[in-house]
């Protein structure tokens, strides 16, 4: 049974994430595809916070919990523009990020921050073992 876009409460924004970051030049076609994924399922989060204040209606859930991080660095890969095309996601994640909760893990992501090598930092070999590729991909 095939699903409408407004049944899914999930970004598809990994595949985004690692062909921005981590894939070898040259393949614009996956990025601007995953790209495109992405800006389908932030049509539908605006759509939907512009109706209600949280994604699965009028009180703040689980849905908003596990959104939020995916969406909230949108910005790093998609522009400045995302503000004015998604201007209601942009409040909902504004909303989100002044909660208690969201700077405690900020404080504890800034503390890892500070002892862990970033992967655009770290020696290649290591970032194809976390990514399983070259030596490190099933044959």
């Amino acid at each position: 049974m095939a699903h409408d876009a407004d049944e899914h409460c999930r970004t598809n924004d990994g595949p985004t994430h690692y062909f921005a970051r981590f894939a070898p030049p040259g393949d614009d076609y996956a990025l601007a595809r995953y790209e495109s994924q992405v800006h389908r399922f932030l049509d539908v989060l605006e759509r939907r916070v512009q109706l209600s204040e949280w994604i699965g209606g009028p009180n703040y859930s689980i849905v908003d919990i596990a959104n939020f991080p995916w969406i909230r660095p949108m910005k790093l890969f998609l522009g400045d523009q995302i503000e004015a095309d998604y201007p209601h996601l942009t409040t909902w994640v504004s909303r989100i990020a002044g909660r208690s909760a969201v700077a405690r893990a900020d404080e504890a992501k800034a503390k890892l921050a500070r002892v862990l090598t970033p992967p655009d930092k770290s020696d290649p070999d290591k970032v194809d073992l976390m990514l399983g590729r070259g030596a490190y991909g099933r044959p």
